[in-house]
């Protein structure tokens, strides 16, 4: 039984070096780059369109009911819900000054 009891601690030591050792690997190795995503698109609340523009959430809709669709970016509906597409609303902006 001592041999068996041996070969228990052995495992175990060498169970202890390998995780110790992966755990100091993981805790120094820099940090993962986070993969890029083009195709993702970026949609906006109408609150967050608001504070973009610094205007109240009242103003874009007021703005929304002119008609005139050149007072503000491109809008989308999601359900029952608008948003915007930030790229949109950035190029909207830089067309803007």
């Amino acid at each position: 039984m001592t041999s068996l009891n041996n070969e228990m601690e052995t495992i175990e030591g060498i169970i202890r070096r390998i995780v110790r050792e992966e755990l100091r690997a993981a805790l120094t190795a820099p940090p993962a780059p986070v993969p890029s995503n083009p195709g993702h698109t970026v949609l906006i609340s109408i609150e967050e369109l608001a504070e973009q523009l610094q205007v109240s959430v009242k103003s874009i809709y007021n703005l929304r009911s002119t008609g005139d669709p050149s007072r503000l970016p491109p809008s989308l509906t999601v359900g029952r819900r608008l948003r915007w597409r930030q790229a949109d609303v950035d190029a909207w902006m830089d067309a803007q000054h």
